[in-house]
């Protein structure tokens, strides 16, 4: 495994919605008290808070890359 640390412009996080989704629904299945918030919550809201702060210049987003298989 050869795995960097690779700093991301905000623009590209959508490299992350399928994992984004994922562990919404890991959430929805284990939530015992929050169940409605995930059903409801979609990637596109949690994107719309995202740039907001990125307006503001408090975002920073660094993904993991594993050089051997090219996957992020």
């Amino acid at each position: 495994m050869n795995i960097f640390l690779v700093e991301k412009e905000v623009s590209e996080i959508g490299l992350i919605q399928p994992l984004w989704e994922q562990l919404n629904l890991v959430h929805l299945d284990k939530s015992v008290y929050f169940k409605s918030k995930y059903e409801r919550f979609t990637f596109n809201q949690r994107i719309e808070s995202i740039n907001k702060k990125a307006q503001k210049g408090i975002i920073k987003l660094d993904m993991l890359l594993d050089k051997d298989t090219g996957i992020m």
